[in-house]
């Protein structure tokens, strides 16, 4: 089934959003399929491809120079900490004494904690801005093999897919009904093609963005129906059923 265009029928939703976002999703699995199995990506796909591997380099730099820096920070924390509690307890001693005795509280104790609390707000606060530096790093050393993961995951779901059709012979929703066609239509030749389908190859290695993988710490499969938001948090409801005919859009 190819749905390269608009024109193309299909033989559900044949208008609208929901027919648009079949005939992108079918797209987008065919070139999935299409690089899992032939682990080729056209000339713009292979350069994001090394320029993620340079910008990981880089990455690992930043990240192995704001650990230096916090180890810096952090035992100079943990010697202000040391310092504050130290004049703390001769405070308390002294506020004792005052108590007991009234034996008057030294002024240059006074100043001693006043500096000592000054010193331990300053050290922390530069811990704690290195420590944000530090945990927003970016990291994509995880990047290939969370997106391994993923395909390996969209491909054991179509073979799911296509063992449990030939079961049962029930028809599939038409986002699962693209993603099988797409994964049988590539194992049995008929997928994108390097040539005839450059243009195709070259826009999802070029502009689609693979947040699944980036994330790599949700439960989003690549094989799930995609949430379409209009605005906020409001949802288009484009695979409701047709009120016409009772075709289901997506």
């Amino acid at each position: 089934m190819c749905i390269r265009d608009r024109n193309t029928p299909l033989p559900w939703a044949q208008t609208g959003i929901g027919a648009d976002y079949n005939r992108h999703m079918g797209l987008y699995f065919a070139w999935r399929f299409h690089v899992m199995r032939r682990g080729t990506y056209s000339t713009a796909g292979q350069a994001q491809r090394r320029q993620v591997e340079q910008n990981e380099a880089g990455f690992a730099r930043d990240r192995a120079r704001l650990a230096k820096e916090r180890q810096q920070t952090y035992a100079a924390l943990t010697e202000a900490q040391r310092d504050a509690e130290r004049v703390r307890l001769k405070m308390v001693h002294a506020k004792d004494y005052n108590r007991r005795y009234g034996t008057p509280i030294d002024p240059q104790l006074v100043a001693e904690e006043e500096a000592a609390n000054r010193r331990l707000m300053a050290r922390q606060n530069e811990d704690d801005r290195v420590r944000a530096k530090q945990d927003g790093a970016a990291d994509d050393s995880g990047l290939q093999e969370a997106a391994d993961a993923a395909d390996e995951l969209l491909l054991e779901h179509a073979k799911q897919l296509d063992a449990w059709m030939n079961e049962r012979l029930r028809p599939l929703r038409p986002h699962y009904a693209v993603l099988l066609a797409a994964y049988r239509n590539e194992y049995a030749g008929r997928g994108l093609r390097a040539v005839e389908d450059a243009d195709v190859i070259e826009f999802f290695d070029e502009y689609v963005h693979d947040s699944l993988a980036g994330f790599g710490k949700d439960w989003t499969w690549r094989s799930d129906p995609r949430v379409i938001y209009v605005g906020g948090n409001h949802k288009l409801r484009f695979a409701q059923s047709s009120p016409d005919d009772g075709q289901q859009a997506a």
